[in-house]
């Protein structure tokens, strides 16, 4: 999720290294490892938005035009330009961002390519016309048809600055719409490699715009006339955007926050339960809606998996800026690694339980250090505030139904996990979880999936990002009904008359009546009608 940044002058920029917005318009994109200024990205004034949008919707209507095959051939040479040149955007993502170059290809780059093809070849299927049989009209032609929204706005967060606006831009354009996006100002570096991108790839010109700037610039994106917005970041901003957007009664597609659990059975194979969560609490250091950030054990094996977790952590994880195989990056900024180190202080102060803490590199980067925790209780921020840091709590639990209500009790829904080697029985405990995606046996794969629904439930968000859902989501739905002149009857038409109320009722009858008998009575009452219509003086 997106953090808003704090306006602060250029000469303050080394000492806080966090994206500045400088008094002259611009924003110093900064590595967070080093302190570094990367580049300075002009801002969007805010009031020039509407006028990006408005240049984007001509853009849009030659974008539209094309045949499907056209469309998917330009989006198939941007995910080839991305192919081609993952090594130095991967070092661009990871510098600007925070995160190793691994997870910038793992967690960034692979995805994203899939999507864009997988959009792109996807978009066809997809968006033909769909027949809508009719049981009370069987000769009539009914169907429904697809066009583009026009022009779709997307607003992205920092922890993912490739992947997740890619999770929107790819099938918006593959279903014939033009997006401006807004990356965060603590990406905006990442949010001009986009754009160069797809520029470099021959994509056609004006199709993809982006701007650039705070929270001013995202409210004027969301005001400007779009025709849906797709938002990633914090239930808070998501619920401004949402009350915006209501004025004007554009649709939204909200990705938010999480608080998300995993739960270990006490039939769970420990060993993998370990390594899945410790890599879903921990990758990105914790940066990620779908982060696990709270784990309830069996207290049957709740000793057993705490040491193989502990085990696993101190055998496999090392932090070190200087070295390229380092298992972590850095926080992506000040502001999220004051709030996890504040979480963290506050559970210790009030009596948790540190099981394992990494040590962190001796220089001034925004770093956390991931740590295993358990003895947390109510009164403890990290208890039911969301995180996302490298923290990973332990909770234990007597019984399914205490997992499943333990889980259940937050105001987030976004994931969660089972670790069980009954399938069956984590099945069962899927369907009663409240969220929107539930793995089984791992944690946090499925956002890599073009095909698998993502987005969650209560605080967490509203609609779907990704599969084919993304594509209809980004279109009008238009359905069409054609009477052929084929049944003679018009019972709803005048006159009417006792002959066509009967009729109706006999419809009603032959349809819906629960025995057969009736059924079939009533449907040789109204076949005459059907094939002859009602005599005149009916």
């Amino acid at each position: 999720m997106s953090q808003a940044g704090t306006a602060q002058t250029e000469k303050g920029a080394a000492k806080r290294r966090c994206p500045v917005i400088t008094e002259d318009g611009f924003i110093l994109s900064m590595n967070p490892r080093t302190g570094e200024t990367l580049k300075k990205i002009p801002i969007t004034p805010a009031d020039d938005v509407k006028k990006v949008v408005a240049e984007a919707r001509e853009a849009q209507k030659r974008w539209a035009a094309l045949p499907f095959f056209e469309r998917e051939r330009a989006l198939k040479k941007v995910s080839q330009y991305f192919l081609d040149n993952m090594d130095t955007i991967a070092e661009e993502i990871a510098k600007e961002n925070g995160k190793t170059v691994y997870e910038a290809v793992l967690m960034e780059l692979l995805g994203a390519i899939d999507f864009i093809t997988w959009f792109a070849g996807r978009a066809k299927k997809a968006l033909k016309d769909r027949k809508v049989p009719l049981h009370l009209m069987p000769t009539a032609r009914s169907y429904l048809t697809y066009k583009p929204v026009g022009v779709v706005g997307v607003i992205a967060p920092w922890n993912y600055p490739l992947i997740t606006p890619i999770s929107d831009i790819a099938p918006a354009l593959a279903a014939g719409n033009a997006v401006v996006f807004k990356p965060s100002e603590f990406s905006s570096g990442v949010g001009q490699l986009i754009e160069r991108c797809f520029k470099e790839a021959g994509f056609p010109a004006g199709v993809l715009r982006a701007v650039y700037g705070g929270g001013d610039v995202g409210a004027a994106l969301v005001s400007s006339g779009v025709d849906h917005i797709g938002f990633t970041g914090s239930t808070a901003t998501g619920k401004k955007v949402m009350e915006t957007a209501a004025k004007t009664l554009t649709p939204v597609t909200l990705e938010l926050g999480g608080k998300d659990p995993a739960i270990v059975l006490m039939d769970a194979d420990l060993d993998e339960a370990a390594q899945g969560i410790l890599w879903g609490g921990f990758s990105n250091m914790g940066q990620t809606c779908a982060s696990v950030e709270r784990v309830y054990v069996h207290e049957g094996v709740y000793n057993k998996f705490r040491d193989k977790l502990v085990e696993q952590a101190k055998q496999h994880l090392n932090m070190d800026a200087a070295n390229p195989q380092s298992q972590f990056g850095s926080m992506n900024n000040e502001l999220q690694a004051a709030l996890v180190n504040n979480q963290l202080k506050d559970a210790e102060e009030k009596g948790a339980n540190v099981l394992f803490r990494l040590e962190t590199p001796k220089n001034d980067g925004f770093y956390v250090a991931p740590t295993i925790i358990d003895g947390v209780t109510e009164d403890m921020e990290l208890f039911a505030a969301e995180t996302f840091g490298p923290i990973i709590p332990l909770y234990p639990f007597s019984s399914a139904d205490e997992a499943i209500n333990k889980a259940n009790d937050s105001p987030y829904g976004l994931s969660a996990s089972i670790w069980t080697k009954n399938y069956n029985r984590g099945e069962m405990i899927a369907r009663s979880l409240h969220a929107g995606v539930v793995t089984i046996n791992d944690h946090m794969i499925t956002p890599g999936f073009a095909e698998a629904p993502w987005g969650g439930v209560k605080d967490s968000g509203i609609g779907r990002i990704k599969s084919e859902d993304a594509l209809r989501g980004f279109s009008e739905v238009k359905y069409i009904y054609h009477d052929r002149g084929m049944m003679p009857h018009k019972a709803w038409r005048y006159p009417y008359n006792k002959a066509k109320l009967a009729f109706l009722k006999d419809m009603a009858i032959a349809n819906n009546d629960m025995s057969f008998v009736n059924r079939a009575k009533a449907y040789m009452r109204v076949l005459p009608q059907f094939l002859f219509g009602f005599k005149k003086q009916d």
